[in-house]
C-alpha cells in the first residue's frame, strides 16, 4: 500500500493493480530528485502520485529509481523500490525493464516528474484498450507562447478513429493529433507483451515510452487515449490557480525546470502537471516563460 496523504477519498475498487513510477534518471534542471520537489502546500511531487492512486484504488507501488535514490527511500518507506544500475546510460524503457512485471496485473506507469490528482487516475482506470495513454489534444494551445522548440521535442501522438496510431519526437507538429503526458495504463496481455521485450533489452534500454509503444504497436495491441478535457481560450494561468510570488527571484520546481512562482491554492481537481507550466487543465509543460505573478 502506498504512503499518501489527503482525505475524503474516491470509492476504491478492490483491483489487483500495480503502480510504477519512473524516477531514475537526473532531472531536466535543478538537482534535487524529481520525487522529491516541493511543490505547494509542503507537497513532493511524489506525493501527488501517490495520493491521486491511493484515493481511486487499491494498489502496489513500485518506484524504479538510480540518481540519488538513497534520499527517496528516505523519504519513502512504504514503497517498494527497484534500481536501474544503467540509469546514466539508459532511458525511461530500461527503467521500465528493470522494474518488478507480473503478467496478471493491470499495470499503470507514470513518470516521476508529473503531478496527477485522482481525478486523472479515474479516467485512465475507467478506459478501455491493451495500452491506454493520457493524452492532451489542446496541446499545442494550452498555455502562451509554447516555443516551436518546445513543441518539436514532445511526445507527439498521432490518433485515428479512437486509436493512437504512432507515437514519436518527429511528428511534425502540423500532423500531431494530442501529445502523449506521461501517465499509462497496461492491461495483463501488454504486460505480458513488455515482459518479452526483455529479451531485447540490449536494443531497447537507451529508448523511451515512444519506442515501447510503438513496440506495442508492431505487436499488434490497441493502444487507445484517454483524453484529458478540453480548455477554453488560452491564457497565462487559469485564475482558479493563483500564483504568488517570493520577491524578486522565483522558486525553481526542477522537475524538468523551469522558473515559477509558488502555487498557493488548487481549486480544481483534475490536476496534471509535467515540466513546470500550469495550464488550463492544470498541465505543466515545458516553458522557460516566468509565471511569478498572478494573472
Amino acid at each position: 500500500m502506498s504512503q499518501a496523504s489527503g482525505s475524503n477519498p474516491m470509492h476504491k475498487k478492490q483491483t489487483q493493480t500495480r503502480v510504477i513510477i519512473l524516477g531514475a534518471g537526473r532531472p531536466y534542471r535543478g538537482n534535487n530528485p524529481s520525487a522529491l520537489v516541493q511543490t505547494t502546500g509542503n507537497r513532493r511531487t511524489l506525493d501527488w502520485t501517490l495520493d491521486a492512486f491511493d484515493r481511486v484504488m487499491e494498489m502496489e507501488v513500485y518506484f524504479v529509481g538510480g540518481y540519488r535514490l538513497d534520499e527517496i527511500v528516505q523519504a519513502y518507506p512504504n514503497i517498494i523500490f527497484s534500481v536501474n544500475p544503467n540509469w546514466e546510460s539508459q532511458g525511461t524503457l530500461g527503467s521500465l525493464l528493470a522494474a518488478p512485471l507480473a503478467s496478471d496485473l493491470t499495470t499503470y506507469i507514470c513518470y516521476s516528474d508529473i503531478v496527477i490528482t485522482a481525478d486523472i487516475v479515474k479516467l485512465l482506470q475507467d478506459a478501455a484498450g491493451d495500452v491506454v495513454l493520457v493524452a492532451d489534444r489542446d496541446w499545442r494551445h494550452r498555455y502562451e507562447a509554447r516555443s516551436t522548440e518546445d513543441m518539436a521535442s514532445a511526445e507527439k501522438l498521432k490518433i485515428v478513429d479512437g486509436r493512437v496510431t504512432e507515437i514519436d519526437l518527429d511528428i511534425p507538429v502540423e500532423q500531431t493529433d494530442a501529445e502523449f503526458v506521461g501517465i499509462m495504463k497496461l492491461s495483463p496481455r501488454a504486460v505480458s507483451q513488455l515482459i518479452t521485450f526483455r529479451e531485447r533489452q540490449q536494443e531497447l534500454a537507451a529508448n523511451g515510452m515512444p519506442r515501447l509503444i510503438q513496440e506495442f504497436l508492431a505487436a499488434g495491441l490497441d493502444v487507445t487515449p484517454a483524453e484529458i478535457e478540453a480548455a477554453g481560450p488560452s491564457s497565462t494561468l487559469p485564475r482558479t490557480w493563483p500564483v504568488s510570488s517570493w520577491g524578486q527571484k522565483q522558486i525553481p520546481w526542477n522537475v524538468c525546470g523551469p522558473w515559477f512562482g509558488k502555487v498557493s491554492s488548487v481549486s480544481r481537481s483534475n490536476l496534471l502537471c509535467r515540466n513546470g507550466r500550469m495550464t488550463n487543465t492544470g498541465c505543466w509543460l515545458r516553458s522557460a516563460i516566468n509565471l511569478g505573478t498572478t494573472p
